[in-house]
């Protein structure tokens, strides 16, 4: 999904032991992350989504990110604030592929495909976690 002029931002573990590990991620202007920190962490609260609104370069190669607070329809609020690599590599996570685990507690407007139900894993439990997560039903595709 990521553009040509993307920039590659290495996973950053701050906590081995976590779960939720990050990913490598391929960033550009206009994607939008979600926060996966402690409760209130260098401004960041964890589950709300930022968009990279700037890429600035810096020295040798090196890449600042100008982030911003949105909502689920994509109106910015609060405050810019600059991120660093190491940063957005340990702190944020891709919005677009959200796990069920990482998704209680939110709600998600808009189209909600639910992914992998068909998995030996797949529980009953994960399928209410998903179902439970939009709020419009016809906006929920069960795969």
């Amino acid at each position: 999904m990521a553009r040509s002029n993307a920039i590659v931002v290495p996973a950053n573990p701050a906590n081995i032991g976590e779960a939720n590990q990050p990913q490598e991620m391929r960033i550009y202007q206009g994607i939008v992350l979600m926060a996966r920190c402690k409760s209130n962490e260098k401004g960041l609260k964890n589950g709300v989504r930022y968009k990279v609104k700037e890429i600035t370069e810096e020295d040798d190669d090196k890449h600042n990110f100008e982030m911003i607070a949105v909502t689920d329809e994509n109106q910015e609020t609060g405050e810019s604030f600059i991120m660093t690599p190491d940063d957005l590599g340990s702190k944020m996570r891709l919005s677009y592929a959200i796990t069920y685990f990482s998704s209680q507690a939110r709600t998600i407007n808009g189209p909600l495909r639910l992914a992998q139900t068909s998995c030996r894993n797949f529980t009953l439990r994960h399928l209410i976690v998903g179902l439970g997560r939009g709020p419009v039903s016809r906006d929920i595709q069960v795969d």
